[in-house]
């Protein structure tokens, strides 16, 4: 199936390691986590890849940039480009 789906019929999980760069996290990834779980994953931001580290209270979910890394970006997880000027 889609790689931006994740894998529902084994959530929840403790922890989900994304192996490689993402536009950004998509919400059915963030719902499979258990409550305490932790995300991993390499972020695009305005073309720089960040490594970043998330975890998953009380519903909510957040993360934080622990260094910038060259990774290959994964097919599936890019957000439709939209106008700029």
């Amino acid at each position: 199936g889609p790689l931006e789906a994740g894998y529902v019929s084994a959530a929840p999980y403790d922890q989900i390691l994304i192996d490689g760069a993402v536009d950004y996290i998509p919400q059915p990834i963030i719902d499979q986590l258990a409550d305490g779980g932790r995300l991993g994953t390499a972020i695009v931001d305005r073309g720089i890849t960040r490594l970043v580290i998330g975890r998953k209270a009380g519903g909510a979910f957040g993360y934080f940039s622990i260094g910038d890394a060259g990774v290959p970006a994964l097919p599936g997880f890019s957000r439709t480009k939209e106008f700029t000027f």
